[in-house]
């Protein structure tokens, strides 16, 4: 039997009910399989064949191709064209890459941005998490320091991690280390104790301010009092290096503090501080400037000769 629908003939058997086409198609034919049709050809250029109709767009999941719209491949969300490696975005849980794919993750020397779609590292980067930030890098004389890697060697306050070729951050106070809490020197005014940058170097120790180093004390200091302290009752006089003979063989006489052990019973040792006058006793303290500038002095006591 030779049935035609609105001009389309074909030798088939005619169904039983013959569909008018949808409206915006031009030419349809009769859908053996129910009583539809199916759109052969759309009445305007511009609108799209998408199985039995016509649409100005096509759908999400679906790409242009000859005047219809086609379905993308099963493993994009949307596409640009057939194929695994023509998605333009991806489903949940799934990146865009760099070939056009939807995978699981980002190729090597790729990022993920914040569309989920994969770029293209700096070209000095081996991996990134962004474009202006290296996590490792391509060319292996270089190391990574603060997300670049344009270095050849880290720069001051930083240390190489040789597992990772990465620089990372000395401790506080350090300016050159050779890693974590290996400091071989300090910012000024600080001190290099132990592989340590300390303020004050501590007991059994004194201060090389030229190297700026803590140096263990090999001798111990000593103080030799020359003779005794003459002078009338009821005068002043100041205590003096011709008085107290003092050496460390292990440090500095200037960085000495005396300390006194016992106070004297014909008088009293005052120290001059701030423009006052401190009484000084026992358990109280002086350093060798306080000697040096005269402001230690004995004061003899009226009352005991």
């Amino acid at each position: 039997m030779r049935c035609c629908v609105h001009s389309i003939c074909a030798f088939s058997l005619c169904p039983l009910v013959l569909s008018d086409c949808h409206p915006l198609c031009h030419h349809c034919a009769a859908d053996l399989h129910d009583t539809g049709s199916t759109c052969l050809q759309c009445q305007n250029a511009r609108s799209l064949l998408l199985g039995d109709r016509c649409v100005p767009d096509c759908p999400s999941g679906y790409f242009v191709e000859r005047g219809a719209c086609k379905k993308c491949h099963p493993s994009c969300r949307t596409c640009r064209g057939r194929g695994p490696f023509s998605c333009s975005s991806c489903d949940p849980g799934r990146v865009l890459s760099h070939l056009g794919t939807c995978s699981t993750a980002c190729f090597p020397g790729h990022y993920l941005d914040d569309n989920h779609v994969c770029q293209p590292c700096n070209v000095h980067c081996g991996s990134c998490d962004s474009q202006a930030s290296c996590t490792s890098c391509r060319d292996p004389s270089k190391v990574l320091l603060l997300g670049d890697c344009q270095h050849e060697s880290c720069a001051l306050q930083y240390y190489l991690d040789s597992s990772t070729k990465t620089c990372k951050g000395c401790d506080s106070y350090c300016l050159q280390c050779q890693g974590p809490h290996e400091c071989t020197r300090c910012e000024e005014p600080f001190l290099l104790l132990e592989a340590q940058c300390v303020q004050e170097c501590g007991k059994g120790f004194f201060a090389d301010h030229a190297n700026h180093k803590c140096m263990g004390k090999i001798h111990t200091p000593s103080l030799h009092v020359n003779g005794s302290l003459t002078l009338a009752i009821g005068s002043m006089k100041p205590l003096d290096f011709f008085l107290l003979n003092v050496q460390d063989q292990g440090g500095r006489v200037e960085d000495l503090l005396f300390h006194v052990v016992s106070t004297p019973t014909n008088g009293q040792l005052l120290l001059s501080r701030n423009g006052k006058e401190v009484q000084l006793d026992k358990a109280g303290h002086f350093s060798w400037k306080d000697v040096k500038e005269k402001k230690v002095r004995f004061v003899h006591s009226r009352e005991k000769p």
